[in-house]
């Protein structure tokens, strides 16, 4: 093409293809720089070994432990024999055959372990012949160590999975169907792997509401997690179960997938029912017992919970009550016996059947039996206090002792007075004659004593026979009010004596059944009590009322009260505070009394006393 061309045309073509030779050496040249920059940077090795397997070049000098060092030198000289017989093996293997191979190979240097994917070329010459081998070593030790810890992930969650006591399930999101199941799920439910394993969740009949699992699985596909969630489960006997269950989304070899744990909860939901239900049988007995009950702190002493009769003995509020102490409430008299009683239950942790004094409604004094007994509430030691209000059986047990004492003193006056009697007046007649002789004269002071006491004496014997147990009443319907008035001469003369005055205060229209004679004994020994207890300028008061189904006879006055030795034993026959008292004046009305189904009551204290007889109205 060139055979027409001048020798300057000729030139100035051959400099051109010279030009477009540089160029193309200088785009060869760039082009190859670039490949090296890019290799150089890359974690990927590339190197050529001849057919002794010497390291012969290597491109990616800058990577790792491959330095320049190794040139010349084969793996079995510069790595460990358990490292490099493997790659002398497989690289042996690619010089025989002539095709390409390609290996993961482990490879260590020191105390470091690197994994390469490795590919390995024969370099063939113009015959064919295998005269060395180029290698691609890409550095993938950072995904087997992914791969490694995700297996052992994989591990640890298949034995945490496998051996689980929770049931445990696994159900492919995309169609329900149970992948896994393990087997306290089929232990607990009685299944085979085979009844669950590739079939959808709701083929099966072990979901007592189906609708249930329709929930949880909406709410986990929704929101990645379910937790707390009651289900009712069925066994393969048709038991059903309570199980609490938590739902989560997972993914499984990139399949979104469903983990599902559950704990049967059946024996503890029956306990916990149980225990609801025998708390609601102590809540109601508690409650609605007539029996005064409280619950306090045992550290502090504090009311956690009184029950109803509590609250109305001691007249109190809930609000009141709960968080303070009996000390603060001022329920107790005697806290001195409390503190007593206290020290000896946390010695024992019980105390049963004492007794103690307390404050009631209207702030009068009761007393009640009580035990204590140390239980335990919300895990905090306690004390349940129970009180039975005594009150009554105490005065009645007094009143009982009393006409005791009364019933012995009436058979004696029955059987005994009348032959004492006869005896004494023959004695005062004897006298009465000596003391009418001249002879005597001079003695008559000495008769008129020894007649007076004989007298005296009668008087007691008299009295004696009043308190008789067995004495006989004629009870007629009779007003009191009229029968006041009737012996109101009489008191107040015996008060005008002693300078009393003497007012009534008469508002009982009801009649009651009464003995006249009785009660007249009654009203004047009151009387006489009365205004023997008072100081001249005084006044006594003799009224009646109505209270309730009750006609009230009350004889008050305005003395300095009665000491407390004499309250607790008032109506015990020759107890008195006159210095020539016989004591059996209230004794005998006590008696009289009981002997009309009435009782006494008495009220006394620095500003005077007042003695009441309750009568039954007709």
């Amino acid at each position: 093409m060139y055979e027409d061309l001048g020798r300057e045309e000729l030139i100035a073509e051959l400099n051109k293809a010279h030009r477009q030779i540089q160029e193309m050496k200088s785009q060869l040249h760039l082009n190859e720089e670039r490949f090296r920059l890019a290799i150089s940077n890359s974690p990927t090795l590339v190197f050529t070994q001849d057919t002794d397997l010497r390291y012969t070049w290597i491109l990616n000098r800058g990577s790792g432990c491959w330095e320049s060092h190794v040139l010349g030198k084969t793996d079995q000289e510069i790595l460990p024999p358990e490292y490099s017989s493997p790659l002398i093996k497989i690289k042996n293997q690619v010089l025989t055959t002539g095709t390409s191979a390609r290996e993961v190979m482990e490879v260590g240097y020191g105390d470091k372990v690197f994994y390469y994917d490795l590919f390995i070329n024969p370099d063939l010459d113009s015959h064919r012949n295998v005269v060395s081998i180029t290698c691609i070593a890409n550095d993938i030790t950072e995904r087997k160590k992914a791969e490694e810890e995700l297996r052992q992930s994989e591990d640890r969650f298949a034995t945490v999975f496998y051996a689980s006591p929770a049931m445990m399930t696994v159900t492919r999101l995309r169609d329900l169907v149970h992948i896994a199941v393990n087997d306290a799920w089929l232990t607990t439910l009685g299944y085979e792997k085979e009844d669950i394993l590739g079939h959808k969740v709701y083929e099966g009949d072990y979901l007592v509401n189906p609708e249930d699992a329709a929930e949880v699985l909406e709410a986990v596909s929704r929101l990645g997690l379910q937790t707390g969630f009651e289900i009712k489960v069925r066994t393969r006997e048709n038991q059903i179960k309570t199980c609490f269950s938590n739902w989560q989304q997972i993914q499984i070899d990139g399949e979104p997938c469903i983990l599902g744990a559950a704990v049967d909860i059946t024996e503890r939901k029956r306990v916990e029912e149980a225990l609801s239900q025998s708390e609601e049988r102590f809540n109601k007995a508690f409650r609605s017992s007539p029996i005064m009950m409280a619950i306090a702190s045992r550290e502090e002493n504090r009311y956690i919970d009184v029950n109803d009769s509590w609250l109305s003995t001691f007249g109190r509020t809930r609000d009141e009550v709960l968080g303070r102490t009996a000390v603060e409430l001022n329920l107790w008299l005697d806290l001195a016996d409390i503190i007593e009683k206290r020290a000896l239950m946390d010695k024992n942790g019980n105390l049963r059947n004492y007794e103690i004094s307390f404050r009631g409604v209207n702030g009068e004094t009761l007393t009640g039996l009580a035990s204590s007994e140390t239980i335990q509430v919300n895990g905090q030691n306690c004390f349940l206090h129970t009180m039975i209000d005594i009150t009554k059986e105490k005065i009645l047990e007094k009143e009982l002792a009393r006409l005791d004492r009364l019933n012995l003193v009436g058979e004696m006056a029955a059987s005994l007075g009348h032959e004492i009697r006869n005896p004494m007046t023959s004695v005062r007649g004897f006298l009465q004659l000596l003391q009418e002789n001249k002879e005597y004269e001079a003695d008559a002071d000495y008769f008129n004593l020894m007649i007076e006491e004989l007298d005296r004496a009668n008087d007691i014997i008299t009295e004696y026979l009043r308190m008789a147990k067995d004495k006989k009443v004629d009870l007629k319907p009779g007003d009191l009010d009229s029968l006041v008035r009737s012996i109101y001469p009489i008191v107040q003369s015996d008060a005008n004596r002693n300078e009393i005055n003497v007012e009534l205060d008469l508002n009982a229209p009801f009649s009651v059944s009464m003995d006249e004679n009785e009660i007249r004994q009654l009203i004047l020994n009151m009387t006489r009590n009365s205004i023997e207890a008072m100081s001249s300028g005084g006044t006594l008061t003799i009224g009646t009322k109505i209270d309730g189904e009750q006609v009230v006879l009350f004889v008050k006055d305005d003395g300095h009260g009665l000491p407390d030795y004499i309250q607790e034993k008032l109506g015990t026959p020759f107890l008195t505070t006159k210095d020539r008292g016989t004591g059996l004046g209230l004794a005998v009305c006590y008696s009289i009394a009981a002997r009309h189904g009435a009782s006494i009551d008495c009220l006394t204290g620095p500003a005077g006393t007042t003695f009441s007889v309750r009568f039954p109205a007709i």
